[in-house]
């Protein structure tokens, strides 16, 4: 019995030592490539979620009807803007769909018609 309750000690002992605390470094180039990564996500959220607003508020815009780069009226503000760099976006209508560019270069969404 003895010996048992000396191998849990044991075991008890080396799990909670290797359970301490670590510490891990991150050099910087993976801290910036991680953070660009992270706002090209999050622009590219926003850009969806706005191609998917103006397509639900004005779901028979003909490409003609409105010129390049102007944000339809009734889009929330919020949308409009990169979340990263605070630019407007490049929007354009055609015939088959709208796109939505970011103009700091987080990529573009879009949907078709």
């Amino acid at each position: 019995m003895k010996m048992k309750a000396t191998i849990l000690s044991l075991t008890v002992a080396i799990l909670a030592a290797s359970c301490g605390t670590a510490t891990h470094t991150v050099d910087e180039g993976t801290v910036e490539e991680l953070r660009r990564v992270f706002d090209q996500t999050r622009c590219g959220f926003r850009m969806e979620d706005l191609v998917y607003a103006v397509s639900r508020q004005f779901p028979y815009l003909v490409a003609d009807s409105l010129p390049p780069d102007v944000m339809p009226s009734g889009v929330p503000d919020s949308l409009t803007k990169c979340p990263v760099t605070l630019e407007p976006y490049g929007i354009r209508f055609e015939i088959d769909g709208i796109t939505v560019e970011c103009p700091s270069g987080h990529g573009s969404a879009s949907i078709d018609y």
